[in-house]
């Protein structure tokens, strides 16, 4: 190649670079005016939520609380800002609002022409999660709400006595508490056994969970949540065979008996084995009652059986008080 076409090649080149220098240059500048007029015109306040209209639903979470987050949420602008008319969207802000306000259950929003309006359901507390450890009820222990479905939204002020069941383990307390759900298919035991239980005065405190599906149902007694009374389930045991096991054990005189009198003394009722109830008093040995053997004996009704078994009981305990009585009754 020549010198002359080897300058004619290089000018042609330069060129080039050069226009398309110019073409990079000016794409630029169309996509900065662009992004700059959509950046302002999109926060031209015409085209913004004013706020909240109106809020219905709320109790514990107040309105003041919601207008605030409202307005924080405008502040949350990426590009665009949240609040923007055209692309609100009523789904991102009730879960974002539902993150912020965990006690609300359900947050439904109405779009309106310059403002929306809220329509909230907060969760209703049903049990109280205090821990990993099963301690006592004292004023240093800290808990938390736990709803229906097991979902633990708040913490709780101090509570005495039976207000709540009160649920141990079965999270992870290194994490966040609140936002975490409880096993709710551990609380079925619970709601199965207290129709059972009531009947006979005996009552459930709490719900202990413990590592590879070992639950105990802890009872009430007079020395203390750590010492009372428990029934050790297991999670993979069918729920409706080990509430049998209960009811059936139950309608057993002898059994029924055996613990309503002794009750204080009782250590714990064992039902993780297939067709056997076992139970224990302290400082006594463990009674094991495979129940094939009488639960043919009551046929007829389960309610009916137990009441017959519960009034016999009590008519038997009345005689014994009066006797002693009498026994101290002072000469005439």
């Amino acid at each position: 190649m020549s010198v002359k076409n080897k300058n004619t090649y290089k000018k042609n080149k330069a060129s080039k670079r050069k226009k398309t220098s110019y073409k990079i240059f000016f794409l630029w500048i169309v996509l900065v005016v662009f992004l700059g007029s959509v950046f302002f015109i999109s926060r031209i306040p015409s085209l913004q939520l004013k706020g909240i209209q109106n809020i219905e639903g709320n109790s514990t979470v107040s309105e003041d609380e919601i207008h605030i987050f409202f307005n924080q949420y405008g502040k949350k602008r990426f590009f665009f800002p949240l609040t923007n008319k055209i692309i609100f969207s009523r789904q991102k802000f009730s879960q974002e609002m539902q993150n912020t306000f965990p006690r609300l259950e359900v947050v439904s929003v109405l779009k309106q022409k310059d403002s929306i309006s809220l329509i909230v359901s907060e969760r209703t507390a049903s049990y109280l999660w205090c821990g990993e450890v099963l301690l006592d009820v004292t004023e240093d222990i800290t808990c938390w709400f736990v709803d229906t479905h097991g979902f633990i939204f708040d913490k709780a002020p101090f509570f005495t006595g039976s207000s709540f069941l009160r649920l141990y383990g079965g999270i992870d307390a290194r994490a966040d508490i609140i936002g975490q759900y409880f096993d709710s298919s551990i609380l079925n035991y619970y709601d199965s056994f207290v129709d059972i239980l009531n009947d006979f005065g005996i009552f459930i405190r709490a719900v202990f969970v413990l590592e590879d599906g070992q639950v105990r149902i802890m009872l009430d007694s007079v020395h203390g949540l750590s010492k009372s009374p428990f029934i050790a389930v297991h999670t993979s045991n069918s729920i409706m065979e080990t509430i049998d096991i209960l009811k059936t054990a139950f309608m057993d005189e002898i059994i029924l008996r055996d613990i309503t009198s002794q009750y204080e003394q009782l250590e714990y009722i064992d039902l993780r084995f297939e067709n056997q109830f076992i139970y224990k008093f302290k400082d006594e040995n463990t009674f094991n009652k495979p129940l094939d053997g009488f639960s043919e004996q009551f046929e007829g009704d389960l309610e009916a059986n137990i009441q017959e078994v519960y009034e016999e009981h009590n008519e038997n305990t009345e005689e014994s008080v009066s006797e002693e009585a009498g026994e101290h009754s002072p000469e005439e």
